[in-house]
């Protein structure tokens, strides 16, 4: 078990005392510290976002489409972002409509 945990940790901190060596990671971590208070009014926004699209297109969609609630929460993720991979789409016209909402609000929210 000990020789797990290791195997685990061991890369994580190489990896922390490699990023020692980029001065400008400070500058990164400086940044999100300041605008720590105004990124969860963002990431708020999204967490609803996720739930409530993924809620719609998980009642809409068939079983066959999309089989559970994180799968839905993938799509709709996917969709917000503008990623869209396709690996994923609406097959009910309800749920087109639904995703075609979720597609402006995602452009609307970047």
């Amino acid at each position: 078990v000990i020789g797990n945990v290791l195997l685990a940790v061991v890369p994580i901190l190489r990896l922390l005392k490699a990023l020692r060596a980029f001065p400008n990671l400070k500058l990164v971590y400086y940044a999100l510290s300041r605008a720590r208070e105004s990124l969860t009014v963002p990431l708020f926004l999204l967490l609803v976002l996720t739930l409530v699209f993924s809620t719609m297109i998980f009642l809409l969609e068939s079983r066959e489409n999309i089989e559970t609630m994180p799968h839905a929460m993938w799509f709709v993720i996917v969709t917000i972002t503008t990623v869209g991979y396709g690996d994923v789409t609406p097959e009910t016209e309800c749920g087109k409509v639904v995703a075609s909402v979720l597609s402006i609000a995602g452009v609307l929210y970047m």
